[in-house]
């Protein structure tokens, strides 16, 4: 990014001259003129983003850079100043320190001390930005997923400009994949808490993002004036498109007031309608090779929108339903973890192939994926802080991931992410109660990386914030 300089004096040469000596590559002068009055119009109208750094000359008539300088340290806190003066007076410097004026500027000026000071500026004015960004990150994301019950204003970010909501989804909706919060974002971005592979964003910015994944599913607001009350709903919005557009195997970027793209969807459904009565005829008469047949058939597709596909197999399961009274046929959580249609379709023949078996076979396959099962919740418990997956324990197995997924939710009544993270948040409050660490090194004990969405998980599951939980602990142990 560029940071913006506006430079005031009433001598036009001088600030000609700034213009032509400022060579530095981080530093464009948005805002010249011989009134320092102006800019305070200025900073009013566009907001104290809209200036960095101002060069203004200590003497001038209307209203001298010592004023300018304090009535606009009221106005914009964050504003770095550099005073221009002819001459070395101790007792101006004095009065500028006292108003946090950052540097000092002889004439004649030269080249070399110019551009030195704004090198010196460089890394004042990336921490100023670091510390806004987190503030507003924390305090949207606040908004967003927790709800705004301080009394105290918001931090919002200054977007009066406007901004588009982006939404980007890798893989599938319960997909293994997962943001990382070393990824440098420039815009105001969250980590969805129910989707980590789910990434929000406010941008000015209407291109999709150019990511090193397979697949992921963009979908793009409209174009909004400024923060809005209703923009949990626009959000939630984004959210909605994004599952609606999802296409496994596909990258998908869906802009809204453009059509929907349906891809196959139209000839599939087609094949859906006129191969389910035939699979239902399979199910009646038991004829479980020919159905394992035509659901292979059915279910080798390409480019159909994932909604299209899930609504087609829930189809089939209340079918299997009334035949076989499983309940494990009414909860389809564990398709979303299918990042591909080849996934998506083994995976469900691998299930019809277990949920057709007879019983004695059904109970041998039980026992032994029980077993696995008690075995994958005890290396939990020993490797919760690492970033375990149910497809590599299924893996190590050699046991079909979905069925271990089945089988894991069956004996402990809990996914296995849901395993994970209720162990991960018993061992962080026992570590923040002890109060000998800090939220950031409690955060990264447990396995996350992200201290921002350590928080959003800690608070979700216990209704406290990280460090109330450490306080509190604190307050008790003394």
């Amino acid at each position: 990014m560029s940071y913006k300089i506006a430079i005031i004096d009433d001598e036009v040469l001088i600030r000609k001259s700034i213009a032509l000596k400022m060579t530095h590559p981080a530093f464009e002068i948005t805002f010249s003129s011989e009134n320092g009055l102006e800019l305070i119009d200025y900073v009013r109208e566009h907001g104290c983003d809209a200036v960095d750094v101002v060069f203004v000359d200590i003497v001038m008539p209307a209203l001298s850079g010592l004023e300018l300088a304090e009535r606009l340290h009221k106005i914009c806190p964050d504003l770095f100043f550099v005073i221009i003066s002819g001459h070395n007076d101790f007792s101006y410097m004095q009065k500028a320190i006292r108003i946090g004026v950052t540097d000092y500027l002889l004439k004649p000026i030269s080249t070399e001390t110019l551009n030195g000071i704004l090198e010196g500026l460089v890394p004042k004015l990336a921490e100023k930005y670091r510390k806004k960004k987190l503030a507003q990150k924390q305090s949207m994301n606040k908004i967003l997923f927790e709800g705004n019950d301080d009394k105290q204003e918001p931090q919002l970010p200054n977007m009066t400009g406007g901004y588009y909501i982006r939404a980007t989804m890798l893989g599938n909706c319960g997909g293994g994949m997962s943001w990382s919060s070393d990824y440098n974002m420039e815009e105001l971005s969250f980590v969805h808490p129910v989707y980590p592979n789910l990434l929000i964003e406010l941008t000015s910015d209407k291109r999709e993002n150019d990511f090193p994944y397979v697949t992921k599913t963009t979908y793009i607001s409209k174009w909004h004036e400024g923060i809005v009350p209703t923009i949990n709903d626009e959000i939630e919005h984004a959210v909605s498109q994004v599952r609606h557009a999802l296409t496994l195997g596909r990258n998908i970027v869906v802009q809204e007031g453009q059509p929907a793209r349906l891809g196959q969807a139209g000839l599939w459904r087609q094949k859906a309608d006129s191969l389910i009565p035939v699979i239902s005829n399979s199910i009646l008469s038991k004829e479980y090779d020919k159905l394992i047949r035509l659901v292979e058939e059915l279910f080798t597709y390409d480019d159909v929108p994932q909604h299209v596909v899930d609504k087609t197999w829930k189809r089939i399961a209340a079918e299997l339903y009334l035949r076989f009274d499983d309940s494990t046929l009414l909860d389809d959580s564990w398709l979303m973890g299918c990042d591909t249609p080849g996934d998506f379709r083994s995976d469900i023949l691998y299930y019809l192939r277990q949920l057709l078996f007879s019983d004695a076979q059904q109970q041998e396959s039980y026992n032994s994926g029980l077993r696995i099962v008690r075995e994958t919740a005890a290396y939990i418990e020993e490797h919760y802080m690492e970033n375990i997956s149910i497809a590599d324990i299924a893996e190590r197995n050699f046991i079909n991931r979905s069925h271990l997924s089945r089988l894991f939710k069956k004996e402990y009544a809990k996914t296995f992410y849901e395993y994970v993270t209720e162990i991960r948040v018993k061992k962080a409050v026992q570590l923040l109660t002890s109060g000998r660490f800090s939220v950031r090194e409690v955060a990264e004990m447990v396995g996350y990386v992200d201290q921002r969405y350590f928080a959003q998980i800690i608070r979700k599951h216990t209704g406290c914030s990280p460090s109330k939980i450490r306080n509190q602990g604190k307050t008790g142990t003394q």
